[in-house]
């Protein structure tokens, strides 16, 4: 989730309309986390109370980490990215 995430926000602004939106999403959530009761409230609500996907799911993505694929993926050259698309075709 978090490379998927990091790659999409690594495009230029003109490319991915809304990059800039979710990256300012993505930066004050890391911020201002909710906390710990009203992530019980929404794990209670899901449904999700004593399953396995009650741990998996809150740790899923890592605001961090997708900042730091996200400039990982802008150093990577445009003609190195293009060069791989040629082969998928």
């Amino acid at each position: 989730m978090n490379t998927i995430a990091a790659y999409a926000l690594s495009k230029e602004s003109h490319v991915f309309r809304a990059r800039n939106l979710y990256l300012w999403y993505f930066v004050v959530t890391m911020l201002f986390s909710g906390g710990l009761i009203p992530s019980y409230i929404l794990i209670l609500k899901l449904g999700l109370m004593n399953t396995l996907m009650a741990l998996i799911l809150p740790g899923l993505v890592g605001v961090f980490n997708i900042i730091l694929l996200m400039n990982f993926f802008r150093t990577v050259s445009k003609d190195l990215e293009e060069a791989v698309g040629a082969v998928k075709e």
